[in-house]
């Protein structure tokens, strides 16, 4: 446009004015001066260079306006891309070692503390394997709003890319002010999110790194704020850990079981072990839990709470889990066919497992290749489990049991269960928590807990297991609670399929004694 219809817009136009009426305006010696200046047009907001030079041929000076808003716009977009995520519209990776560096410049010179937080998702690879990665972006948008939407002044917060978040806290007063702020971190991402007409459950891991407690510089301090996440996974979900100099081998220990899964079961280096479930009317087996074990070749025997974990993140789970339920449902075969009584296998199913879309097929397709009655295998799942999509859930639950295989709530009163719910699932056992069994006998509180517990399954026709039984004062409290099954240390450990063959054996052979005995 011409000029009359421009005028500036917080401009340098000012400054160029001043320039231009000052002495050292033309004593350029034929160099230019530019300034860009973001100009209203006829055609709007635009960005425009205004450029000064002298033509020594024609001995003047000239005064030009070029439109550089196209130019401009790239460098914007391109200043986008570079630094922020184009999902969740947050600062990124980029951007975060570049506010880190600005941070840990100003701390060293005033002596301030900062704090750095990783946040990662707890079971996200879940979400995008079961419902796709377009859910899987809905969450990361929900997750991201709602974060943001909580943080103080003072805390900023980047996507690192996938399920992964950072936090920089500045100006704190000390470590304990990080933990506070972790926490609140967990309650607000642990909320219920509504995506693609569900309501999906979702919980974060955190990790704490400080400055200057844990580092001297930006590598240190994120890759310590790293080490701790990984740790705060490897204990559990749902937790923080702050860093401690212990965690770096701890990692590393971690990373190599993480490695050395995959190989395991190609090489065949896991083998299921059978813990007795004792009816407490007359103290006979009438079931067993199959438990996973792994004998890696280096470390030894390496229990579940190690490894599971692991491989739920990596989606090892799956081949694994089928692993599982096709070696159960052999080994029920080996039994019936060594002449020993009929008894029910229960199998758990993680998070992961039960969220797989084909899961009812593959135990379908096991059960027909083993040629195992369906009544004989129990499936174990958590109470979490049921209540992350409650409808998907109890319409998966009614197919299992068209397949006529039984099913049970591991773990029961540890999670959200309501009885309405309850009523809902098609389930037909209950198994009462270690924790609440632990002091029976001991503590009014847990006494009760186990008393109701029976009494609420009994109305509505359902079988109690009380797993964790160690002495004979937990066993006579679960007598008069009228409790069906027991399993714990007190009638026998978990054993090998071998050794669980022997004391089916002694059981039978010392049943038969008593039989001639009477």
């Amino acid at each position: 446009g011409s000029l009359k219809d421009i005028f500036a817009l917080k401009s340098d136009l000012n400054k160029v004015l001043r320039f231009l009426a000052s002495p050292d305006a033309f004593k350029i010696n034929g160099s230019a001066q530019n300034w860009a200046l973001r100009l209203s047009t006829s055609q709007g907001i635009r960005w425009h260079q205004l450029e000064l030079h002298y033509d020594i041929k024609q001995t003047k000076y000239c005064l030009s306006l070029s439109d550089i808003h196209a130019l401009r716009e790239h460098e914007n977009s391109l200043f986008k891309l570079i630094n922020y995520d184009s999902l969740t519209s947050l600062p990124n990776r980029h951007r975060l070692y570049q506010e880190l560096d600005l941070i840990l410049n100003a701390s060293r010179n005033n002596g301030s503390e900062f704090g750095v937080f990783y946040l990662d998702l707890d079971g996200f690879k879940v979400v995008n394997d079961s419902f796709g990665h377009r859910v899987g972006d809905e969450l990361i948008v929900q997750v991201a709003k709602r974060l943001a939407s909580a943080l103080p002044k003072g805390i900023r917060l980047f996507r690192l890319g996938g399920d992964e978040f950072a936090l920089l806290h500045e100006n704190v007063s000390g470590i304990i002010e990080l933990e506070i702020m972790a926490q609140h971190l967990m309650q607000v991402a642990c909320a219920a999110y509504p995506v693609a007409e569900m309501e999906m459950l979702i919980t974060a891991s955190i990790g704490i790194a400080h400055y200057p407690s844990h580092g001297q510089d930006v590598d240190t301090i994120l890759k310590r704020a790293d080490v701790a996440m990984y740790k705060a996974k490897a204990i559990g979900h749902n937790s923080y850990k702050v860093y401690d100099s212990n965690m770096s081998q701890s990692l590393n220990a971690y990373m190599t079981l993480g490695g050395g899964l995959r190989r395991a079961i190609e090489n065949q280096e896991f083998e299921l072990y059978y813990q007795p479930k004792v009816r407490l009317s007359d103290q006979f087996t009438v079931g067993a839990e199959a438990l996973i074990r792994w004998q890696h070749p280096e470390l030894g025997m390496i229990s579940p709470d190690r490894f599971i974990p692991i491989a739920e993140e990596t989606g090892l789970i799956l081949p694994l889990g089928e692993w599982v339920i096709r070696t159960a449902c052999q080994q029920l075969q080996k039994w019936r066919e060594q002449g020993h009584p009929e008894i029910s296998l229960s199998v758990n199913l993680s998070g992961r497992q039960f969220m797989q879309t084909d899961l009812v097929n593959m135990v379908q397709q096991v059960l027909k290749e083993t040629g195992v009655n369906p009544k004989n295998l129990e499936l174990e799942l958590t109470e979490s489990m049921l209540m992350a999509d409650a409808d998907q859930t109890i319409e998966k639950l009614h197919s299992f049991r068209a397949l006529g295989l039984s099913l049970s709530i591991d773990d029961f009163g540890t999670g959200y269960s309501s009885l309405a719910y309850l009523k809902k699932f098609p389930i037909q056992t209950l198994k009462i928590d270690r924790s609440f069994v632990r002091d029976l006998g001991s503590n009014s509180d847990d006494n009760a807990i186990v008393k109701a517990t029976i009494a609420m399954a009994s109305s509505l026709n359902l079988k109690v297991i009380a797993e964790g039984v160690e002495n004979n004062s937990q066993l006579n409290v679960l007598k008069g609670y009228n409790c069906e099954e027991v399993q714990g240390f007190f009638f026998a450990r978990p054993m090998s399929s071998k050794d669980f063959s022997l004391y089916m054996k002694n059981e039978a052979s010392n049943t038969s004694n008593s039989l001639r005995v009477m």
